[in-house]
């Protein structure tokens, strides 16, 4: 029987491969996710409790 050359990477050493990325992928994606709920929420604390305040003098130079 002959050797057969190795052709590649391995089907376990791909399946693993496949994983770890889909799962950083995964990560990246809820990290992004959790960022966009804080910057909503902190954005909207920002507009509900901003002030202006009117000073009007009664000067008026004619």
């Amino acid at each position: 029987m002959e050797k057969r050359p190795n052709k590649g990477i391995s089907t376990f050493s791909a399946q693993i491969t496949a994983t770890i990325s889909v799962a950083l992928v995964l990560l990246l994606l809820g990290i992004i996710a959790m960022l966009g709920i804080a910057a909503h929420s902190i954005t909207r604390n920002i507009k509900e409790n901003i002030g202006f305040d009117i000073v009007l003098t009664d000067t008026c130079l004619l």
